[in-house]
């Protein structure tokens, strides 16, 4: 049954254009696939909406709260550098530099 074809005439000879019944099945399987999905959206419309309005919400949220956790993570750093560079200016200070009383900004000599 598979071999058997449909020979529309739209090429004339032996090397006409020939549709195998696999792709007339095919061809119908696609148009009744996509009828149906059609189908489906209009009818379940505003579900879809609300699903799609919900799922857009929370990767919003989501992505909020990554950022959220990157600005964390760059203020603690900052925190982190400023206590260093502060205990290193204080030992400085207390080793009697000046670097230690002024620290990155040190005022020219007169």
């Amino acid at each position: 049954m598979a071999g058997r074809t449909i020979d529309d005439g739209s090429r004339p000879g032996a090397g006409g254009w020939r549709w195998s019944v696999g792709d007339v099945k095919l061809i119908i399987a696609a148009v009744l696939g996509a009828v149906l999905v059609m189908g489906v959206v209009v009818r379940f419309w505003a579900l879809i909406v609300a699903v799609v309005i919900v799922a857009v919400a929370l990767w919003l949220i989501h992505d909020s709260a990554v950022q959220r956790q990157v600005r964390r993570d760059l203020d603690d750093q900052r925190r982190a550098d400023l206590r260093s560079r502060a205990d290193a200016e204080h030992q400085a200070f207390l080793r009697g530099e000046r670097r230690g009383l002024y620290g990155e900004y040190e005022p020219p000599e007169l």
